[in-house]
Parts: C-alpha cells; structure tokens; sequence
C-alpha cells in the first residue's frame, strides 16, 4: 500500500455508509484529507466528527454529469468504489439496483478513465455466488438476488475498463462484514440493541450460514488493493468459516450475558435466500498478503462496545 497517504489523493464513493465510514477514519488516521464522493455525505451522521478532515462531494454516482465533475475535482489517484444499493431488506426496485450499481460503475469509469496511473478499487459482494462452502473465486457467478445480478455487471464493467483503459482494477468480493456504524436493520447489530432495549431477539429459522469478518481487516484489504501489484483481479475476502444465524445471534447474547431470549423461527425466508456461503481466502494471503487478524469473538465484543458507547446513532437509526 502507500507509505505516505498524506500525499496521495484518495476519493471514496459511498463513503457515508458503515465500511465507507470506516475507511474513511482509517484514511484520516494516516494523513490523508480524503473526497468523499456520496448523494447525501451527512446521512447516518456517520462521518460529522471528521467534517473537517474531508472534502466532500455530494454526488449521485448514477448522474454521470455530476459524477465527472466530482473526479475532476478531486483528481484521484487512487479511487475506493463502495457505493452501492442495499440488500437488507430487500425492498428496493430492480431498476434502482441496476442504476446505482450497474450504471453507477460505468460513470465511474467513464470518469476515471483518462487519469494515467489511477488506481481503482472496487468493493464487490459474495453476492454474486449462488452459495457454497469455501468458494474460490473460480466459483460460477450465479447471483440469486437483482443486488447480485447487478454487483456482478458492475464488476465487469470495471474488468472491461481495466483491460480497455489500462485502469489498475482490483475487485474485493466481500463476503459479511460487521463492526462500528453497520446498519441496525442487519443481524449483528439488532441483536444487541434488542438486548440493550430488554427485548426478545425474533429471527427466522437461523440455518442460514454467512461467513463474518470485522471491518478493521476488511479496511486493511481495502488499503493492501490499493497497492497490490495485482490488477484485473477478484479476490475474496471473509472469514473462511460459515456461521448459522442462530449461531451467531446466540453468541452475541452470550456475550452480552444472556439478558433476553432468542425467538427462532417467526419470520419466513427470503425468496432469493442463500443458505450457505463462506469463503477459500488463500487468494487474498498470495496477492495481498492479507488474512483476518480480529477473531470473531474479539469483533462481536468489539461490536457490543462500540454499540454501547454510541446510542445516538442507534436511535437516529430506528
């Protein structure tokens, strides 16, 4: 990665959401004055303590127009793609999906294109997979959902102008990130404000395995791509284990000291559920010398704190 961020020029897109918040106060704590490239930069109020350390562009990454002034203006050269639609709940049109994800890539890289030496680095889900224990990245690309199908296009739009354009692409298939500012919609964090509010936590059946890494290691991929001598590449990055929902929900309980039950069962499936997934990441220790140094447990304790000390945002969340 770089050695000195404070001389680099870093735009992040999508930077008010969780790993966009978290990226960017890592960036700060290098030195850098990041852009940050979102529709509305103040929502979630996730970035108002650093509004002085960043520049910020507000954006709508689907306006190509707007999206070409913002790079002029920050002249990037190396670019963290995060913005994205949501998957949970997955209540969006798939018209949406495909403008934010799919057209917003193109705009992007219509944008970036003509910049000599640019590095981009694109956040990508396991979305894409139809699921599987320990997938490679060989795996087929068979996305069950419109947030898959569309993550998928956007991932190949920037192969194609990685290839076209001589872009130094690398694409980061996440798999379930979890940490400070994540969503309190999303498991992890619902769990532990129900525990905290002293209400029973309602799932559905729980047999649904995800593959969960904390955001510090998920930020440090991000940062080791931006360096990586690897271009024109995906690369997974989790876990490497494949934990039930009950599982986790439980284990979030335990370490809370079990204040409130665990209700299974009430909520049906999703149409487009993946059952199982997890993640091969022997691609991700080769290329980017990367491997998950917080242990889930130390990230769930970690999670439980942070939502403890920030009840504000919790409750603008509701």
């Amino acid at each position: 990665m770089p050695t000195d961020w404070s001389n680099e020029r870093v735009l992040v897109t999508g930077g008010s959401g969780m790993i966009g918040a978290n990226l960017v106060a890592r960036l700060i704590a290098l030195g850098s004055r990041p852009f940050v490239l979102a529709r509305d930069p103040a929502r979630g109020g996730r970035l108002t303590q650093h509004a002085d350390r960043i520049v910020p562009l507000p954006c709508d990454i689907a306006d190509a127009a707007a999206v070409s002034d913002a790079v002029a203006a920050a002249d990037p050269r190396v670019v963290f793609h995060l913005a994205s639609s949501y998957f949970n709940p997955p209540d969006l049109p798939a018209a949406s999906h495909m403008r934010i994800n799919a057209l917003g890539a193109v705009n992007l890289c219509e944008a970036v294109k003509h910049i000599e030496g640019v590095r981009l680095v694109n956040a990508n889900t396991c979305a894409i997979y139809a699921g599987g224990s320990r997938l490679t990245e060989n795996a087929a690309v068979e996305p069950q959902s419109m947030y898959g199908v569309t993550k998928a296009a956007a991932g190949s739009v920037m192969r194609h102008y990685g290839r076209d354009h001589g872009l130094g692409v690398v694409e980061l298939r996440l798999f379930t990130p979890f940490g400070p500012w994540e969503s309190t919609r999303r498991l992890i964090p619902s769990t532990i404000l129900s525990a905290l509010a002293g209400r029973d936590m309602r799932i559905g059946d729980g047999r649904q395995q995800r593959d969960f890494v904390y955001m510090d290691d998920v930020v440090e991929a991000l940062l080791l791509a931006a360096g990586a001598t690897a271009s024109g590449v995906a690369i997974n990055i989790g876990g490497g284990v494949g934990r039930s929902i009950r599982d986790v929900a439980c284990r979030v309980l335990e370490l809370m000291g079990d204040p409130v039950g665990l209700v299974v069962g009430n909520q049906p499936a999703r149409p487009d559920e993946i059952w199982e997934i997890s993640a091969d990441i022997g691609a991700a220790e080769r290329l980017l010398g990367w491997r998950p140094r917080v242990a889930f447990d130390d990230g769930l304790s970690r999670t439980i704190d942070w939502f403890r000390q920030h009840p504000a945002f919790a409750a603008a969340a509701a």
